[in-house]
């Protein structure tokens, strides 16, 4: 039986090898821009979408609009609805998130690599041809609503909200993702069609595969589900990381919760804002395309 000592560190080994693996750049005919990378420890695929534009999309007094798009996606295609759309991600096994970024949009979707080529076909359903019917807006705007109410309490989110505010101003940047109850109330289901229509454009967008196939058959997979996806027009606006923000003078600024409805005593919270007089502040993407 070996014995070990367990009063002495054990000897550093030598450094693992590790290898970044290979991204391979391809381009679509209708401009969209496709990453592959073969990942072959695990039999499975990942398909990362990233429209660009995000919160900083968002037309002035219609923000929120870019997330509620974005989850309207899910609600329908077709002749599916919400529930059909969650049956056939569950029949193979998927996994799907979504993420609205500053500026992007992302759409994420894992599933086994024998179910890649449904799983890119309904990806692309979902994405290029939603159904956006005013019920499913109804009740997703409703959700978000309910949402905008619960975070009053919650000292967090009144935090950021008014960090985001302060250090921002009119900049794009500077509302949450959810958008504000008046801007959601003034919202229709017609106003996310228009954003979807404007944004959601090939040339605008970066297809990352990941996986265990072979770089061709990834690329074969999105050519089959994407390549009939044609340039309308969209939106060739300024993106927000263009626009210059405007110089904030050195302040202090507090943002205090009322009494809690909750059976615990009184909360308050503090945003302190000390910005440099004359900075220039930049909100970071996450960067999903590669180099």
């Amino acid at each position: 039986m070996t014995t070990i000592d367990r009063s002495r560190l054990p000897e550093v080994g030598p450094d693992p090898a590790f290898r970044l693996p290979d991204v391979v750049r391809h381009q679509l005919a209708n401009g969209l821009q496709v990453r592959t990378v073969e990942h072959r420890s695990v039999p499975v695929l990942t398909f990362v979408v990233q429209v660009d534009g995000g919160t900083g999309a968002d037309p002035a007094g219609q923000e929120g609009l870019a997330a509620i798009t974005a989850d309207m996606v899910d609600e329908g295609t077709g002749a599916m609805n919400a529930l059909d759309v969650s049956d056939a991600l569950a029949r193979i096994g998927a996994e799907y998130d979504i993420d609205v970024a500053p500026d992007a949009t992302v759409f994420m979707l894992t599933t086994l690599a024998r179910f890649g080529g449904r799983g890119a076909e309904l990806l692309s359903d979902l994405l290029l041809r939603p159904s956006l019917r005013a019920d499913d807006f109804d009740r997703v705007r409703q959700l978000r609503l309910d949402r905008l109410r619960q975070l009053k309490d919650l000292p967090p989110a009144v935090a950021e909200r008014a960090f985001l505010r302060l250090l921002y101003g009119g900049h794009p940047y500077g509302h949450l993702a959810l958008g504000s109850e008046p801007a959601l109330r003034a919202m229709g289901v017609e106003d996310t069609a228009r954003f979807h229509a404007a944004a959601f454009q090939p040339q605008r967008t970066t297809i990352i595969v990941a996986g265990d196939r072979s770089h061709a058959e990834m690329l074969t997979l999105v050519e089959d589900a994407f390549g009939g996806w044609s340039a309308a027009g969209g939106d060739a606006s300024l993106p927000a990381a263009a626009i210059e923000p405007t110089a904030v003078a050195p302040r202090m600024a507090s943002s205090s919760l009322s009494e809690s409805r909750t059976a615990s005593a009184v909360a308050a919270v503090w945003t302190l804002a000390c910005i440099e007089n004359g900075a220039r502040p930049r909100r970071q993407s996450k960067p999903l395309r590669a180099p």
